[in-house]
């Protein structure tokens, strides 16, 4: 090797080095850049919100009543109960869901949801 000539396996192994380095900080920011639906402008996955209703709202007592629920994690199972009445109920690809109930207590009965995107509470009255 002449002089002033400096090696090349030393210079290859710098600009490979300095190529990996690039490309990890570029696929990086790329990641956090994406929000839950594969476009920039946002970063992480927002939580749900999940909310419920209930029809009819005032019902007869032994009326078969509608809860309706949006907002939850997609295709989850969430956990339900009316006044202490437990059942489950998958929620489809948009994360909503529709379950029914036995209004069977006089009064305020409440409904609570839990699991991905809950809790969630609300109530329908029983005349």
């Amino acid at each position: 090797m002449g002089e002033g000539r400096k090696p090349l396996g030393l210079l290859a192994l710098i600009a490979v080095s300095a190529i990996l380095v690039s490309a990890v900080i570029a696929v990086n920011a790329d990641a956090r850049g994406a929000n839950a639906n594969g476009k920039k402008g946002g970063g992480g996955t927002p939580t749900p919100t999940g909310t419920c209703s209930v029809t009819p709202s005032t019902v007869a007592q032994w009326d078969i009543v509608t809860i309706n629920g949006s907002g939850f994690w997609a295709d989850s199972w969430m956990g339900f109960s009316v006044n202490g009445s437990m059942g489950w109920v998958q929620t489809d690809s948009t994360g909503s869901f529709t379950a029914t109930a036995q209004a069977y207590q006089m009064g305020t009965n409440t409904v609570n949801i839990s699991g991905g995107g809950g809790p969630a509470t609300c109530t329908f009255q029983v005349v």
